[in-house]
């Protein structure tokens, strides 16, 4: 013989207590999709923001005449003063960095690729400025003699002009031995 279903009172007060707890739970589900979703939302225009940013920045780069002064895109300023700092750094590595655009370029960088160190390795990058480590050093010591040169930090000894082949020809033979 079939049971006969047992009929809630909805005035129970069990069943009050367990409708009570079922709607919060949903809320407290709904409230942590809410905030999921916003989460990722907040996330992504973080990364197009980076993105924008990166975009900016390279296109800033890729114009820069590495010269300093606030002077128009194409114009030449009345007194040419070179933005580039030779550093030396302490782990005997070399760069050229702009002060106006930021950009730094190693021994062995090409005027359409850079290669950087990444946590993974090396990482081949696109090279903004579309000029090279060597087009860059020759820039650089073009005003070697000039009294507004400016200054460079962290220096250990001096690398001369003829030394740039030197200079890079170390860096190309290091990244041609595989990392063991």
């Amino acid at each position: 013989m079939p049971r006969k279903k047992k009929i809630q009172d909805q005035n129970d007060p069990t069943a009050i207590i367990a409708r009570i707890a079922l709607e919060e739970q949903a809320e407290k589900a709904e409230s942590r999709n809410r905030q999921k979703r916003s989460r990722e939302v907040a996330l992504e225009q973080m990364r197009q923001t980076e993105r924008e940013e990166a975009a900016r920045k390279a296109r800033f780069q890729a114009i820069c005449d590495h010269l300093l002064g606030n002077h128009r895109v194409g114009v030449v300023p009345e007194k040419k003063r070179c933005a580039l700092h030779k550093d030396y750094l302490s782990d005997k590595s070399v760069r050229i960095y702009c002060g106006k655009c930021r950009f730094d370029w190693r021994p062995g960088d090409k005027a359409d690729q850079i290669v950087r160190e990444d946590g993974n390795g090396r990482v081949v990058l696109p090279n903004p400025t579309r000029k090279s480590w060597r087009e860059i050093n020759q820039f650089f010591y073009s005003f070697e003699n000039s009294a507004d040169l400016t200054s460079r930090a962290f220096r250990i000894e001096r690398v001369e002009p003829e030394d740039i082949d030197s200079e890079e020809a170390r860096v190309l033979r290091e990244q041609q031995v595989p990392a063991a």
